[in-house]
């Protein structure tokens, strides 16, 4: 067994068992955004398209999907926020292991209300892609569109 096998058995085994109530997100007890976190660093770690299931999977688990702000008005509850950048986390994770859709959430993001968000979505394309098109959303997208992910 390779190392990269055994990192993703452990994937395989940690994932299902994620299963966060909403008061859980609010739980210092119970700490799921940084297993989250570290279950995508995990999967960086692996690197290969293997784990894009596990990946989606853990997203449908914990409802990290459409997350992104474009109205000041929902910006209040700071918990949506840790949130957002859990589901960034998954999509950076997605986009080092080469799948598409992980790029498009990140450069949905781009376009965030919260500068936090969106400046981690454009450095996190920055570095992955070796391209620097700013926080121009239709640069982006057409360069996703010409690669070949």
């Amino acid at each position: 067994m390779t190392q990269d096998s055994i990192l993703q058995e452990v994937l395989e085994y940690m994932i299902p068992l994620i299963h966060p109530k909403k008061e859980d997100f609010y739980s210092k007890a119970m700490d799921i955004f940084d297993y989250i976190d570290a279950i995508c660093s995990l999967a960086e770690t692996i690197n290969n398209s293997k784990v894009v299931p596990l990946l989606k999977k853990l997203q449908n688990h914990c409802e990290l999907m459409g997350l992104m702000c474009s109205d000041i008005l929902e910006t209040e509850d700071w918990m949506k926020e840790r949130k957002a950048f859990l589901e960034l986390r998954i999509a950076k994770a997605l986009a080092i292991c080469d799948y598409k859709h992980g790029y498009q959430i990140l450069i949905d993001y781009l376009d965030d209300i919260r500068t936090i968000l969106s400046d981690y979505a454009y450095k996190t394309l920055k570095v992955i892609s070796g391209k620097n098109f700013k926080k121009k959303r239709t640069y982006w997208e057409e360069w996703l569109s010409n690669e070949k992910v």
